[in-house]
């Protein structure tokens, strides 16, 4: 996205000689973020919201210390710290077994189309007809499993990386305050497209997650 500065000539309107160059800088944040919240009217309410939330903190800091904005990848240190990997091990193992039972369901499914089309000639309508609808029953009845068995999976899944991202926001928290940043982004590629390296904490987030949650299982 084009970031289209010409709200600032507006500024050419006013007499501005006697504004100190921090109130002249706060009017030209502001005049900034509200030409990216027009811009952003169809670009969905997430973009927006985190635009307001940047606008706010702005308008409270901006007059005290300089703007420092940070970004996380939590997926990626929910994947990167030991407990997240020993959470995903435990539940593929939980489910190792029902996949497995829906890979021969599957496969017995197949071998019946696969007949019901090779005998299609040597059936008269009605044994079509009833054929057709004996599949139909299996194949909806299967499909209704694996939906009741993936819902079972985002529980589970839920109830044990739950534990894990409370921790890794607080120590989100934490890392903020020590370092400074103002505001801290969940990085995706909806959000934060692009940030510099000293920027990101995912690394540092994963370490004082991995030093927190020793701690606490000792």
């Amino acid at each position: 996205m084009v970031l289209d500065l010409d709200g600032f000539h507006q500024l050419d309107l006013y007499d501005l000689s006697g504004v100190s160059p921090l109130i002249l800088r706060i009017i030209m944040m502001i005049v900034t973020l509200s030409s990216l919240l027009v811009r952003l009217s169809n670009q969905g309410e997430k973009m927006k919201n985190i635009i307001l939330v940047i606008a706010s903190v702005l308008m409270t800091t901006s007059l005290q210390a300089e703007i420092k904005i940070g970004v996380v990848d939590m997926q990626a240190a929910l994947q990167g710290v030991s407990a997240g990997k020993s959470a995903k091990s435990k539940l593929e193992n939980e489910f190792k077994k029902k996949q497995a039972e829906f890979q021969k369901k599957e496969q017995g499914l197949k071998k019946m189309k696969d007949e019901l089309e090779k005998k299609a000639l040597a059936y008269t309508e009605e044994q079509k007809r009833k054929k057709a609808m004996e599949f139909n029953q299996k194949m909806m009845a299967f499909r209704e499993e694996v939906g009741k068995s993936q819902q079972a999976i985002a529980l589970r899944e839920r109830e044990l990386t739950l534990p894990i991202i409370e921790e890794l926001r607080k120590q989100v928290d934490v890392l903020a305050k020590k370092k400074g940043f103002s505001i801290v982004l969940e990085k995706s590629e909806q959000s934060v497209m692009f940030a510099k390296d000293d920027l990101d904490l995912t690394k540092d987030l994963i370490s004082a997650f991995e030093k927190s949650w020793k701690n606490k299982k000792k």
